[in-house]
């Protein structure tokens, strides 16, 4: 509850800072948004070397064992980047779908005003899906 409560104390703050930021300031915190997010992910880097990665390696051939005989599967993840279809504005967006934000420096207000409106996920029918991808020959879904 109280993890609750200061998420939603921190949201506030974030949200009326940012009312307060003019316009003219925009491109600064974009720059520095995308370094503290650089920092970030190499803190999380080296902490991956470091530790919880390192350790996993010992058993890594064993933990694994089973998916190198199985050779066929599928990982399904969608949501509402999926709705853009690897395409940004008419231009093509190489790498990973869930990415399309950050890759392409959308800003939050314009993603949530062109993507979630065109995402419907209302026909999904995962048991379809898995059918599907098993009469494939998938082991592992």
């Amino acid at each position: 509850m109280k993890r609750i409560f200061l998420s939603a104390i921190i949201t506030v703050i974030s949200i009326g800072l940012q009312a307060q930021t003019p316009a003219g300031d925009k491109e600064d915190e974009q720059a520095l948004l995308m370094q503290k997010g650089a920092e970030r992910d190499q803190a999380a880097i080296d902490d991956a070397v470091n530790g919880w990665w390192k350790r996993s390696m010992k058993n890594h051939d064993a933990r694994i064992a089973w998916w190198r005989e199985d050779k066929f599967g599928c990982f399904i993840h969608w949501g509402v980047y999926s709705a853009a279809g690897g395409e940004w504005i008419g231009k093509k967006v190489d790498g990973y779908a869930e990415h399309l934000m950050r890759k392409e420096t959308i800003p939050r207000d314009v993603y949530r005003e062109k993507l979630p409106k065109t995402f419907n996920p209302e026909q999904f029918n995962a048991e379809a899906w898995v059918r599907l991808i098993k009469a494939a020959g998938a082991d592992v879904i």
